[in-house]
């Protein structure tokens, strides 16, 4: 059995809980990144342009406050300030303002029964708050909540319209629909997870909730509402679009196109240790050293246990020889299933260890350092200091010479694997370089309900010999560090008789230049190694 070490990243996600809505979680501001990790969002780079307001449609239970939270992270990496509006904590709250504190403390009356001043009153309240927040820059407002009639849905309208100027095409409604008892169960649980202490009735209750929201629910009709701009998924594979126009109303359909609501876990990994780090040259295409080979070998016997030999799973790599020979295990498995396929015996079919498909991918390879690619980074700091100082202010947009910028990277290479692995429905593996990992991190992974900036990025820590386990708790994504440091220690001494981890601290010395933090003139520098 592998002993890796698991250091947890996120803490368990609370709430309190509230079995008369879907998702039991207070009004959340996203309209930054992780104010540890971020700078202010006017120096960010905004692809995307102009305010959308997203209104959430469906029954409980059915992922809606997950694929709001998805859609939050995605304009939030793209650089526009996001917040998701929660109608049950505005319905929450009213009742605890004008109800007995006994009646609120048990939930109040449900959603669907609400008188109908009451709902007036709230939807008011939640349209002035969204057009405060959208009205003095580009930005996101998704409203949270079944919003199941339609009577609800032309009230919300009117009071935005009533208080906002706002093209008819930058309102849209998100329908998710589902009958899948699967699926309905599964989103429960991860409405249970959100919880600290949920009762033992939990499951009961929020059926009775489904139950009460579905005697008078109407959904999206094309007849009905042949005027409205919306997005209606049915059981994660039938998509219907109406009245979709524009950029940013367009790019929230290719996101949500490409979302899979049933993902399993990503994982990511740097490549094992190989030439060019050891000598203190950045990029290179070299090859993996005796230690990088214990690596490849001891991340194929982790995902043995982490995933089986049935579980069928992805594996997305850099082409460059350090990745594919990381992966080469992993590849060997993947070549017997093809072989097997293509077997009329099933007597001549090869054991197979791992049920997994490799992908080698040109567009995971590392940023392009240009022309100082395979060199010294002794030598560059001494011939081409200016050049360091610019990165040095800021790495995200400045380019290195006849090379890329991570701004570049992420926008043109990175940002179509993100769809690509939010479309699988199973796990993941990606194998590729620090720059790319920090990436898809910053994206997929939530801290406090919040990414961290993709500018940022740079700071988050993929060490080497490690797994990032990234995984779904309640609608939000967790990162574990798993260190295989112990178990390559343990085949590089039963390959070569020796333990070679001595080297690393040349590597850490050779790294000074870059991992400073301390010194503000070096907290923007690419960090092309650990």
């Amino acid at each position: 059995m592998l002993s890796a070490h698991i250091i947890p990243i996120e803490q368990t996600i609370e709430a309190t809980f509230d079995p008369t809505i879907e998702q039991a979680s207070a009004s959340m501001d996203h309209s930054s990144p992780n104010s540890l990790l971020s700078l202010p969002f006017s120096s960010v780079p905004q692809p995307m342009v102009g305010s959308l307001i997203i209104i959430m449609v469906g029954l409980p239970g059915r992922g809606k406050s997950y694929v709001g939270q998805q859609i939050c992270c995605y304009f939030q990496w793209n650089g526009l300030k996001c917040k998701i509006f929660s109608h049950q904590s505005y319905q929450r709250n009213h009742l605890q303002k004008y109800r007995p504190a006994e009646e609120a403390a048990s939930g109040g009356v449900s959603e669907p029964l609400m008188q109908a001043d009451i709902a007036n009153k709230i939807i008011i309240e939640i349209a002035t708050d969204i057009v405060a927040f959208i009205s003095n820059t580009d930005r996101v407002a998704i409203l949270d909540g079944t919003n199941s009639t339609n009577s609800r849905r032309q009230a919300i309208l009117r009071a935005l319209n009533e208080h906002l100027s706002i093209k008819s095409n930058r309102i849209v409604f998100v329908e998710i629909v589902s009958n899948d008892k699967k699926t309905i169960s599964r989103n429960i649980l991860r409405a249970r997870e959100m919880h600290v202490d949920p009762p033992e009735n939990f499951e009961q209750r929020y059926y009775e909730n489904i139950a009460r929201h579905e005697s008078i629910y109407e959904t999206l009709n094309p007849i009905r509402d042949t005027e409205l701009s919306y997005i209606q998924i049915q059981e994660n594979n039938i998509y219907s679009l109406n009245m979709i126009s524009g950029w940013m109303p367009s790019r929230l359909a290719y996101m949500l196109h490409n979302f899979n609501q049933s993902q399993q876990n990503v994982y990511l990994t740097r490549a094992g240790e190989h030439v060019n780090l050891i000598s203190g040259r950045i990029g290179g295409n070299s090859e993996l050293t005796d230690r990088g080979v214990a690596y490849s070998i001891a991340l194929f016997n982790f995902f043995k246990e982490e995933v089986g030999a049935s579980n069928p799973f992805q594996v997305m790599s850099s082409s460059s020889i350090r990745c594919m020979q990381t992966v080469r295990y992993f590849a060997e498995e993947s070549a017997k299933q093809m072989s097997n396929s293509c077997t009329s015996k099933p007597g001549e079919a090869a054991a197979v260890k791992l049920n997994c498909n490799v992908n080698y991918i040109p567009t995971l390879e590392d940023i392009s350092y240009g022309d100082c690619d395979g060199q010294l980074l002794t030598d560059i700091s001494k011939t081409m200091l200016s050049t360091l100082q610019s990165i040095k202010a800021d790495s995200y947009n400045t380019p290195w010479p006849n090379g890329e910028c991570i701004q570049h990277v992420f926008n043109t290479r990175l940002e179509p694997h993100i769809h690509d692995i939010q479309a699988s429905s199973t796990p993941v593996l990606v194998v590729s370089h620090l720059t790319l990992l920090q990436g898809l991190h910053a994206f997929f992974v939530t801290k406090d309900t919040q990414v961290v900036a993709p500018q940022n990025a740079y700071r988050i820590k993929i060490p080497l010999e490690t797994v990032v386990r990234i995984r779904i708790v309640g609608i939000h994504r967790v990162a574990e560090l798993v260190n295989l440091s112990k178990e390559v220690d343990q085949i590089e001494l039963e390959m070569m008789g020796k333990v070679s981890r001595a080297t690393r601290s040349h590597i850490n010395k050779f790294l000074s230049l870059l991992q400073n933090s301390s010194n503000p003139d070096l907290k923007g520098i690419t960090k092309p190694l650990n």
